[in-house]
This record gives C-alpha cells, sequence and structure tokens, in this order.
C-alpha cells in the first residue's frame, strides 16, 4: 500500500477520530489526486467535527465543481469551527462563491467569534472591490 492510499484508508475508516483528523491533514500534500480528493470529501461527512473541519482545509487544495458543491453545503454546516474551514477553503477556489458566504457570516456572532474569525480569514485570501477598505480621501 502507497502512503497515499494508507492516508485515504485512514481518514475514511479508522476508529479513532484524530488518526483520521490528521490523516485529512496529510492528504491535503497531494493537491490533484483523484484519490485524495475523493477520501477528503468522503470525510468531510464525518461524524466527528474535527475531522470535517481538517477535510474542510484540505478540500482548499483541490479545484473542482465537486468541491466547490460541498465546501459550500460545509458553509452551512451544525459546527461553527467546520463553517469557517469551509469559508477559508472555498474563498481558495472560487471567490465568487465564496463572497455572500462570507460576508453572511461576518454578521454571525458565534462563541468567541468562531464564524466572523473563519470569515474574515476567508476574506484576506482575496482582494475585490467590495473586500477592500474605503481609500482616504486626499486633504
Amino acid at each position: 500500500m502507497t502512503a497515499l492510499g494508507a492516508l485515504a484508508s485512514a481518514t475514511t475508516s479508522d476508529a479513532f477520530w484524530a488518526v483520521r483528523r490528521d490523516a485529512a491533514t496529510g492528504l491535503a500534500a497531494y493537491p490533484g489526486d483523484t484519490t485524495a480528493q475523493m477520501a477528503l470529501l468522503t470525510a468531510s461527512r464525518d461524524s466527528d467535527a474535527r475531522v470535517r473541519v481538517r477535510s474542510a482545509h484540505g478540500l482548499g487544495a483541490f479545484p473542482g465543481a465537486n468541491t466547490v458543491d460541498r465546501l459550500r453545503d460545509l458553509a452551512s454546516d451544525s459546527s461553527r469551527f467546520v463553517r469557517g474551514a469551509a469559508l477559508i477553503a472555498l474563498a481558495k477556489l472560487d471567490t465568487v462563491a465564496a463572497l455572500p458566504l462570507i460576508q453572511a457570516a461576518l454578521t454571525h456572532p458565534s462563541w468567541n467569534d468562531v464564524e466572523r474569525n473563519g470569515a474574515a480569514q476567508a476574506l484576506a485570501i482575496f482582494r475585490t472591490p467590495s473586500s477592500e477598505p474605503a481609500k482616504p480621501t486626499p486633504p
């Protein structure tokens, strides 16, 4: 079994959440690989939010419609940590899809401002006219 195969298997089927989480982190080192992408997409549906967070971050290295669609879904996950990670990854892949979700998340109060922090980090990834601060007018 290759290292990639071992990581994919551990990400989707190990009994311990921490192994699944850490294996998902390792899969991000294989951008563009279909096996890694499929394992991360599967892990993004894990019952443990810590695994979904790492899967969302990892998916940011895999452009494509399937990934963007899944990250949009994760942007409304039950875990605020997953929502933030999904916004950050989505901002890397599709700024058009990410911006309205980021803007909405900036208005959501949450414990320790987790959602707003994720949205702010996502917004910092790209610059658009609506994300740039107003320029001061000369005196």
